[in-house]
């Protein structure tokens, strides 16, 4: 993941930044990022995310957000794709000061294609590997207000253990 691609979207580094703006009911983030163009199986990034609040009438101790997270990379011949659905609850602790509890839930795909792989590599030789997809989640915490943000998300904590690409 490149962090520059995320300047923009909080969310998509950490799933309880989605919704910090407790007046904006929609938001939607779209973002591509292309490095080395010109160059063959050159780097290429894109990402949207789109999320709704929900605010119960007369209350700002409390609220919610919820949305769709999507995410692409591609490098030379691997690419990465994520789509994951978001559920996140801010809760004001002071007055303007919030902790937000998220998390992200979807599904992670891995793939390499053979065609930019070289067949006489030692190492493709032994792998079968092409495509691996599993299940993904991503909680994360968000501490914030107008000043300052600390935030924590673990990420691929449902991916313990790879031998040779085959699980």
């Amino acid at each position: 993941i490149i962090y520059t691609q995320y300047a923009f979207n909080k969310a998509g580094v950490n799933p309880a930044a989605s919704g910090t703006d407790i007046n904006q009911k929609f938001n939607y983030v779209f973002g591509v990022n292309r490095q080395w163009v010109g160059f063959d199986n050159a780097p290429k990034q894109n990402f949207a995310n789109f999320s709704m609040t929900i605010r119960p009438p007369r209350s700002y101790h409390y609220w919610q957000n919820v949305g769709v997270y999507l995410d692409t990379e591609e490098n030379g011949p691997f690419s990465n794709n994520g789509v994951y659905a978001n559920y996140t609850i801010h809760l004001l602790l002071k007055k303007k000061l919030v902790a937000s509890f998220g998390v992200y839930a979807g599904v992670r795909n891995y793939n390499m294609s053979p065609i930019a792989i070289d067949k006489r590599d030692p190492i493709m030789e032994k792998s079968n590997f092409r495509t691996l997809v599993y299940p993904d989640i991503i909680p994360g915490f968000r501490l914030y207000n107008r000043k300052f943000f600390i935030d924590l998300a673990l990420r691929q904590i449902t991916v313990y253990k790879l031998q040779d690409f085959q699980g």
